[in-house]
Formats: C-alpha cells, structure tokens, sequence
C-alpha cells in the first residue's frame, strides 16, 4: 500500500524546477535530461527513507503499548521510556522497541487468569531497563 505522502513528496520533486536551474534558457538538452535524472536520484533516496520511517512506526507503538500495560503509563510516558533507554544505551529507538518486542514475544506465557486486583506490573514483562 503506498502512502498519499510518500506519493506527493514524489510528486512534488519530480514536477518543481530544480534549485539551481537557470533562468536564461541555457538549460536545455542534456544538462536538463540530467537536472530530471538528479530529482529522480533524490525522490527515491526520500521515498526509501519514508518507508523506512513507517516500517518503524508499528514497532515503536507496539512497544509503547507493551509498556502501557506493564508500567500503567500514558503512551507519552511509555515513548519517553524508550527514547532514554535508546540513549542511554546509543541505540536506535526502533531497534530498542523491536527487541522489547522479541523479549515480550519470547517469554512463555503464564496459564490461568490475570488477578485483577494487583496495581503491580505482570513481572513477566521485561523491564525497560533489561
């Protein structure tokens, strides 16, 4: 599924004159052929970097979320516990949400029901600082 933004950033670098194109014609022929190739060359640097972008995002709220039920924070606090645990230990936040991810994913479940009367976090959850 392509996204309406990644569309019009696209769009708007392949369809607006260059940066330093000149104003007194001379910018026909080849230099203009190359001109095209080089807004080509960037729209799809930014394309790729946008995806990137939005393949990130699923894990961080998913994280953020696990964070939420383990700690009873807001999704703000929950963001604010990845992002200093991402600098604290200089790693990007995605990579930080993804492996809170497999540590949730890989820890066996626990059978029967949850007691709802415990403020406590599930001590099954790792903690931000593991």
């Amino acid at each position: 599924m392509q996204h309406p933004e990644s569309i019009d950033v696209a769009d708007r670098l392949l369809h607006s004159p260059p940066r330093h194109s000149r104003r007194d014609g001379a910018g026909n022929g080849s230099h203009g052929e190359s001109d095209l190739a080089e807004r080509y060359r960037a729209a799809q640097t930014e394309l790729e970097q946008l995806r990137q972008v939005l393949s990130s995002r699923a894990p961080i709220e998913q994280a953020k979320g696990i964070l939420m039920a383990q700690r009873r924070c807001t999704a703000g606090e929950a963001f604010e516990i990845l992002r200093e645990l991402s600098q604290d230990t200089n790693v990007k936040l995605r990579d930080v949400a993804r492996g809170l991810i497999e540590e949730v994913v890989s820890t066996p479940r626990r059978c029967g029901p949850a007691d709802s009367n415990s403020s406590q976090p599930d001590d099954r959850l790792p903690s931000a600082a593991s």
